[in-house]
């Protein structure tokens, strides 16, 4: 949070947080409080994404993510707005063909691991 205040009292630029919500993992009560607290430190906004889920299966604990419902979303979101936090739930473009936020990164370095296997 001291970078956070250092790059705002340097730039008075407001800060945007990304923030994917995950089921059961930072969508709770407690997750909101700390948004709320953390938006507030400086002018802000928060863009809620949701999660794309990944066609193929990854080791580690990345595989056991689940995105929040639609709805759990909406909720998250009013009330962070009910805080009169800024706040955004961001579109999504890409879906179709594996694209979308955090999709294409990984299936590239995916790819990149196949072929270095293969060659």
């Amino acid at each position: 949070m001291e970078a956070v205040d250092y790059y705002y009292h340097k730039t008075h630029i407001p800060i945007t947080y990304e923030y994917i919500l995950f089921d059961e993992l930072n969508d709770t009560e407690d997750d909101i409080r700390r948004l709320i607290k953390i938006a507030r430190r400086v002018p802000s906004k928060i863009n809620i994404i949701k999660f794309h889920d990944i066609l193929y299966k990854i080791n580690g604990f990345a595989n056991e993510l689940r995105g929040a419902s639609l709805e759990s979303i909406n909720q998250f979101i009013q009330r962070l707005r009910k805080a009169n936090v800024n706040v955004f739930f961001r579109s999504s473009n890409g879906i179709d063909i594996d694209a979308a936020c955090g999709q294409l990164a990984l299936s590239r370095r995916l790819s990149l691991f196949i072929i270095n296997i293969i060659y």
